[in-house]
């Protein structure tokens, strides 16, 4: 996996001078603390729920383009009257918009098989957070989950979103991830540390039939990398796409080039939504919802 780094981008050759991951891993595993039986942490303990769907119902996956320039605009304006932890991001902004439209198009549902909240789980990634810091090119797994609630009627009380709705949901997911901090990284890896077959260890999200979701960003995988795959027509590639794998709740930003275009407009943000087929119909007729966002639809 090639990942982006500030200011810059890199070779994929450039990797055969990169820093000895092990000597990383080694680093990271000698700085875990112990402390015996470690109980549960903020996501990753088995959960159980009403599904609101049966196992076998059909789902669909579809990538929503949305414009960089509107999303920073809501960014830009909801900083004006919305505080936020930490400075408030666009992914912040995307996730949000993300996270009360799926919830909208699965309320009725939710409601009648008795879900009252609804949780995203966001995988953060540590390499800047953990201490002592890691490069932004660390290759081994560095992302944990965090998580945000929020009430399943807070994001249906109005008829048409707003900056009303979306700004909470914002302050959730702000709140969420700033939490992942250096001392919550750490009580995480010794809560691993303590399972013995960490294999046992499941996500406690609700997402499959359920009224949570998940999102992970795969922005800097590395768009911009010269992959040099054989019968290509450039090095560097046009787009980069997941394999179809439909299913229920996942959202995965992806890929997107740092540069402007030649007509010198940014790349947009790309974000695969997989959703039960009737949820996703309903996203993509809500009456000023997310396709509204959106600048062109994919699948």
């Amino acid at each position: 996996m090639c990942t982006a780094s500030d200011p810059g981008y890199f070779h994929l050759a450039s990797l055969e001078n990169s820093i000895d991951e092990s000597a990383l891993r080694s680093q990271i595993d000698s700085n875990i603390p112990t402390f015996g039986k470690v109980s549960g942490v903020d996501l990753y303990d088995a959960s159980n729920y009403t599904k609101t769907l049966p196992d076998g119902a059909p789902c669909t996956a579809r990538i929503f383009a949305l414009s960089a320039e509107r999303i920073r605009a809501m960014r830009g304006e909801l900083r004006k009257h919305v505080k936020t932890v930490t400075p408030m991001t666009q992914c912040n902004v995307l996730a949000a918009l993300v996270w009360i439209h799926v919830t909208r198009a699965r309320h009725q549902r939710l409601i009648q098989h008795g879900h009252t909240n609804t949780s995203i789980g966001i995988a953060v990634n540590l390499r800047e957070r953990v201490k002592p810091q890691l490069p932004p090119s660390y290759m081994g797994n560095m992302a944990l989950m965090t998580r945000a609630t929020a009430s399943i009627a807070r994001f249906n009380t109005e008829s048409c979103v707003t900056s009303a709705t979306i700004a909470p949901a914002i302050q959730a997911i702000n709140g969420a991830i700033s939490n992942a901090t250096n001392a919550w990284a750490q009580r995480h890896f010794a809560y691993f540390q303590s399972i013995d077959r960490i294999i046992d260890t499941e996500i406690s999200l609700q997402f499959n039939r359920g009224p949570d979701l998940y999102i992970t960003s795969w922005m800097h995988f590395g768009a911009e990398c010269e992959w040099d795959i054989p019968g290509t027509t450039s090095k560097s590639p046009e787009y980069i796409r997941r394999t179809y794998s439909p299913s229920d709740g996942g959202i995965i930003i992806m890929p997107r080039r740092r540069e402007t275009g030649p007509c010198g407009k940014e790349a947009q943000y790309e974000v695969l939504i997989r959703l039960a087929g009737e949820d996703m119909e309903r996203l993509m007729t809500e009456e000023g919802g997310l396709v509204s966002w959106s600048d062109r639809i994919v699948g």
